[in-house]
């Protein structure tokens, strides 16, 4: 059994206690949510800039990056189709040949 002259020095001693207890579980729940609505501010953030920068860039805005990559695209793309008409003219002097020879 407990003294009854330290009752109440154990009734302040169990209050301290829990208000210390409170205190800190607030802090913690307004610390997760400052961190969570910081986060989420982020990622919209950086989802709006994504979306307008895309969209400027298939507007024709300034976008160099892509602009580039769509030249370099681009000139590729033009070579294999000169390539492919070279194969295609050179075949049909191979045929006109052949035929001149057969007649």
């Amino acid at each position: 059994m407990i003294p009854s002259k330290w009752h109440s020095s154990l009734v302040v001693v169990v209050v301290a206690a829990v208000v210390v207890i409170v205190i800190v579980v607030v802090v913690v729940v307004v610390v997760v949510v400052v961190v969570v609505v910081v986060v989420v501010v982020v990622v919209v953030v950086v989802v709006v800039v994504v979306v307008v920068i895309g969209r400027q860039c298939e507007r024709g805005g300034r976008c160099e990056e892509r602009t580039r990559w769509h030249k370099k695209e681009n000139a590729i793309l033009v070579t294999k189709v000169k390539e492919q008409q070279g194969q295609n003219t050179t075949a049909q002097g191979q045929n006109t040949t052949a035929i001149e020879t057969y007649r």
